[in-house]
């Protein structure tokens, strides 16, 4: 794991967000928050970011097909909530991504909620790469939030790499 800390930033762990992707390492960065602000009593906020499906430029969702991708999005957050045992008192926000860079849907609901923390889960779908670096981690690391990054490695996971390269 690495923690990224700008000069700049507060001596608190009040609230931490998350951004969550519903997968393992997302549920580690969670459970991992939690017990961060566990003796402050402090938030933990899991953020998911969406967009809607382009089928060709220009397209607009109708309002149904709206409402069916915000209930297939719900079904997963609560599949991901009891499938990796999230605790109830972490605050899940899905955010819809129009443009730019995701960093700033992070940076913006960071903002939004005076994050102490930002913690992310790295993962990658390359085995050998997936010890260095992932796409959304790695952008996430030159974004100049202000605020702490802390990016969550799974260590069993890369150490059997390890173990296996140098054996």
């Amino acid at each position: 794991s690495i923690l990224f800390v700008p000069e700049n930033s507060r001596y608190a762990m009040n609230t931490i967000l998350a951004p969550v992707d519903f997968s393992q390492e997302s549920a580690n960065s969670v459970n991992m928050s939690r017990k961060f602000v566990e003796p402050s009593g402090g938030d933990v906020i899991a953020q998911h970011i969406f967009k809607y499906p382009s089928h060709f430029f220009p397209y607009m969702p109708s309002d149904e097909e709206k409402n069916k991708i915000r209930n297939h999005i719900e079904e997963q957050k609560d599949e991901f909530i009891s499938e990796f045992d999230i605790s109830d008192d972490v605050d899940f926000v899905l955010t819809l991504h129009k443009e730019g860079r995701l960093g700033d849907d992070v940076y913006d609901e960071a903002v939004r909620n005076q994050a102490d923390l930002i913690a992310v889960g790295a993962k990658s779908s390359k085995k050998i790469t997936s010890i260095l670096r992932d796409d959304f981690t790695d952008k996430m690391t030159y974004y100049s939030f202000g605020i702490p990054l802390l990016i969550l490695k799974n260590k069993e996971k890369h150490q059997k790499f390890l173990k296996s390269l140098f054996s």
